[in-house]
């Protein structure tokens, strides 16, 4: 073939019409020694190297190269190398001239609409109509316009429609057309954008016939650069692809892949007529599927037809990346209910689904853009303007694993719901979530739900909503820990919120371990109805500690714990053996300078105590600092616990201070087998 090769070189056959097969086996054989054969010819410049080594070079019948090698290929047209020319490929490219593709989509940010009109023009410096470089405007084009902006930005969080769709009934100019319907209002261009207009040729079933094909032949279906319009989803009922013999693995994969998650954008109409299944419908239940490098898009808000419906789905095994929603059918839980999911992918532990790299802005509804259960690796994604950005769901005994996702600018729904599908547990690891703007609500930024066990590692929440949802919400029943170098959970007032909650936790068991709680604003830093165990490191950065559960600590890691047993002497003040008492348990040594002696500087955050009985006003437990009682301090008047987490309490020391925890018994009292903790960290 080298032979071969050099002597049609010499002789003068370069265009030769069996030169262009002859070019693609040089190519599939070793490109690079082809470019340095004709270098040494003389044919390229010093310094060239020829055709690089991953270059393609496919000539179609009546393409050509000059002998030299310095003239370009001229083929008109550029069918699949294999697939539907060579039927033992399994590469199917959308573009072959026997799917008919009708030509790219196309939209533009900044388009002139005008209330009760029915023209639509464009800026001279967006692509034109006519004389566009891609593919020219026709009458009968499908159309749409909206004020989606064309980035996904916060400013339009869910775009409305200014124009129904409908098509182009003449084109008028080179930035001028005449639509089938009248704008319902006038669109305002702010920054180039916010005024969007889609014109595409109307579906005529290249995709679903390129679908269909690559799904019988359980391979790949290539998409080219540029916009695809889809009405409908492609479904392949008709795959002869290998299936499940039996649990969940599988044999046989097909992959649907892009030119880049800009660079290729399948645009979806307005109200589709049908979404029966979901994109590239699996025909085998469960079947593997990898689908990466392209964008979605529909710049229009989650219609009725999609309600509770699904993008994408995964299954066992599959990897779905760089993938780009862009105001993919967005919905506003306050304002719409048509909660509609981008992307589902469920797996299990030993068959995980893996989501990474994937953009979403203003895409899907209260349920997330993407949405995972039992068995679903998802990292470094981005999703951001959505009701609901991220839903992990479980059953019991599946596992799910998060990884530097950045969930931020979060709606009504928040930026993370845990649980929402079941019990089981969930691992996030430096994942950033954050809720801001007038449409969060009052529920959590991130929401745990029972039963659901969570382990957050370096994780950052924050919350600066228009109400008072807290930060972090651990229901009923929820196992969550927060630890790591460094973990972060912020509730601010920024947006005019009030009275909100960095953690709340009504009935969950909760851990923390280096954990900054900020409170930025007229908040409580914890409502804890439940059990919560302070390890070391933590730091409260204002908002009060309220407590109607349990507070443990780790005797001292985040703080120190005293007791004593028996009845307290009516009118005296004792100290608790481990807080000021060193030699005896009982209720009866009075306090003193005795204590925990602190190695570093720090604060007494809350003080919780607990006694089998006390019945009197002046019945008390109080923190003291170097023999002296400080204004830290809950009464156990005929209760069987108390808290003291008061921000005007708390008490600050330096390394060498001591400190210790005291009962008070009231004058005809029975308070009896105190027992006082305190959070110092």
């Amino acid at each position: 073939m080298i032979t071969l090769g050099k002597k049609l070189l010499q002789r003068g056959f370069g265009n030769h019409p069996l030169f262009g097969t002859i070019l693609l086996l040089f190519n599939m054989i070793g490109v690079g020694w082809f470019g340095h054969l004709a270098y040494q010819q003389g044919n390229f410049p010093p310094g060239g190297s020829g055709f690089p080594v991953t270059t393609n070079v496919f000539v179609t019948t009546g393409g050509s190269i000059s002998a030299t090698g310095t003239g370009a290929i001229n083929a008109t047209t550029t069918a699949s190398p294999k697939g539907a020319t060579d039927a033992g490929s399994t590469t199917i490219y959308l573009t072959d001239p026997q799917f008919n593709f009708p030509g790219a989509a196309q939209f533009v940010c900044d388009a002139g609409i005008s209330s009760g009109s029915n023209i639509v023009t464009t800026p001279a410096t967006d692509n034109p109509f006519i004389g566009n470089p891609i593919r020219n405007a026709a009458v009968g084009d499908v159309i749409w316009a909206s004020t989606a902006q064309c980035g996904g930005e916060d400013a339009v969080f869910v775009p409305a429609m200014l124009i129904a769709q409908g098509t182009i009934t003449s084109v008028d100019s080179a930035h001028q057309v005449h639509v089938s319907n009248n704008a319902s209002a006038t669109c305002v261009v702010l920054n180039k954008d916010n005024c969007t207009f889609v014109w595409t040729p109307n579906d005529n079933g290249s995709v679903q016939a390129a679908w269909t094909k690559a799904g019988n032949a359980c391979g790949i279906l290539v998409l080219p650069a540029g916009g695809i319009y889809v009405a409908t989803p492609p479904i392949n009922s008709t795959s002869l692809c290998n299936g499940p013999a039996g649990g969940n693995d599988i044999g046989s994969s097909i992959t649907v892949m892009g030119q880049g998650p800009y660079t290729t954008m399948i645009i979806t109409p307005p109200v589709p007529a049908s979404w029966a299944n979901s994109m590239f419908f699996d025909p085998i239940g469960g079947q593997r599927r990898s689908f990466h490098d392209f964008g979605v898009a529909s710049f229009a808000p989650a219609p009725a037809v999609l309600s509770g419906k699904t993008g994408f789905s995964m299954s066992f095994y599959g990897e779905f990346y760089n993938v780009s929603f862009l105001n993919w059918y967005p919905c506003d839980a306050i304002a719409c209910s048509n909660i509609f999911i981008p992307l589902q992918a469920t797996g299990v532990g030993n068959a995980p689904v893996y989501v990474h790299d994937n953009i979403c802005l203003n895409s899907g509804g209260s349920s997330g853009c993407i949405f995972g259960s039992n068995g679903v690796v998802m990292t470094h994604n981005a999703i951001q303007n959505t009701s609901g950005d991220m839903g992990i769901g479980s059953t019991t005994g599946g596992a799910n694993y998060t990884t530097e996702n950045s969930l931020v600018l979060a709606g009504a729904q928040g930026a993370g719901q845990f649980g929402s599908g079941g019990g089981g547990t969930s691992y996030s690891t430096n994942d950033l979530f954050t809720c801001a703007g007038p449409r969060a609500t009052s529920l959590g930024c991130v929401t745990v739900n029972a039963p659901q066990s969570v382990y957050f590692k370096n994780v950052t929440i924050g919350q600066a909503p228009a109400t008072n949802g807290p930060a972090l919400w651990i229901t009923s029943g929820s196992i969550v820990s927060v630890e790591g170098e460094r973990s972060n959970i912020i509730w601010g007032t920024a947006n005019g919120g009030s009275g909100g909650i960095v953690l709340y936790n009504p009935g969950g068991t909760v851990t923390l371990r280096n954990t900054t709680l900020t409170c930025g604003g007229t908040c409580t830093a914890i409502n804890n109805s439940g059990t919560i165990l302070f390890k070391e490191g933590n730091i409260i950065s204002g908002g009060a500690i309220v407590n109607t559960g349990v507070i443990q600590v780790i005797q001292g890691e985040g703080g120190y714990i005293g007791a004593c047993t028996g009845v307290v002497t009516s009118a005296t003040t004792v100290a608790l053996y481990g807080l000021g008492e060193t030699t005896t348990t009982t209720c009866a040594t009075a306090v003193s300078s005795g204590g925990q002696v602190m190695t570093k500087p720090g604060t007494v955050y809350v003080l919780y105590a607990t006694a089998t009985a006390g019945n009197q006003a002046t019945s008390a437990v109080t923190v003291y600092k170097n023999g002296v009682a400080q204004t830290m301090t809950c009464s156990l008047n005929g209760v069987a616990t108390c808290t003291d987490g008061v921000v005007a309490h708390w008490v600050t020391y330096i390394a060498g201070d001591i400190l210790a925890v005291a009962a008070t018994a009231g004058a005809a009292d029975t308070l009896a087998n105190v027992k006082g903790t305190i959070v110092a960290e």
